[in-house]
């Protein structure tokens, strides 16, 4: 009788933890995730292996009670190797639960090799972003545009073009008939300067991020939007 009163009163101190199986968020597993109620204070662990290495590591993982009220409990880190690791946190509940359960497991932070492709995206932006100056009609097509020269006199009728993108872009014009490189520039969003150029025929390369277009232009007239998108 005694033994049947003690196991009553745990029991009514303590609410049923409730395992869940594995849950796989950005790389890592996390196993054997459970919550437990004790009095007013619920606690949440775990096991949590595999994925990229991070410093710090955190993740926020959702509990909810036999009421359907949820609760966030944040996990936290210094560093995180890779290898299995125990986890273990909780909070303070106003009045106790049957049970609670995981409903859902955050990892904080983008994963590091999506901060590695942001990193080189940024600085493909930055190559593009960097002006360069039209070359002369006599340029020959080999050598690199940095060592166009500035050349403001032109031959002929010249328009002035204003080159038009929603994304940052390098644009190359050829002459249609002689193949001859004309222009290398960086345009960027909303690009108001405009660009003195011959009137003629002439072959457009367009060179993003991750893509590459091309097509055929015709410039006249004083001045002239050449939508590159």
């Amino acid at each position: 009788m005694k033994q049947a009163c003690l196991t009553l009163f745990f029991l009514l101190l303590c609410s049923a933890a409730v395992a869940e199986g594995v849950w796989r968020v950005k790389g890592h597993a996390f196993s054997n995730v459970h919550a437990w109620q004790k009095g007013t204070e619920v606690r949440v662990s775990g096991r949590v292996s595999g994925g990229p290495v991070r410093t710090p590591f955190q993740a926020v993982v959702h509990v909810q009670n036999d009421e359907g009220k949820t609760h966030r409990v944040t996990i936290r880190k210094k560093t995180f190797s890779g290898q299995g690791e125990t986890f273990e946190g909780g909070f303070r509940a106003p009045k106790r639960s049957r049970w609670w359960q995981i409903i859902q497991i955050e990892v904080v932070g983008a994963d590091p090799a999506e901060i590695a492709r942001q990193a080189a995206q940024s600085r493909t932006m930055a190559r593009l972003a960097t002006p360069s100056s039209p070359a002369p009609a006599d340029m020959p097509e080999s050598g690199p545009p940095q060592c166009f020269p500035i050349e403001t006199k032109t031959s002929g009728e010249v328009s002035r073009v204003l080159f038009s993108s929603m994304r940052p872009v390098c644009v190359t014009l050829r002459n249609r008939r002689s193949g001859r490189l004309v222009l290398m520039k960086s345009v960027s969003p909303h690009d108001l300067e405009n660009t003195p150029l011959p009137c003629g025929e002439y072959s457009v390369k367009i060179v993003g991020d991750g893509f590459v277009s091309q097509k055929d232009v015709s410039i006249s007239g004083q001045s002239q939007v050449l939508d590159l998108n």
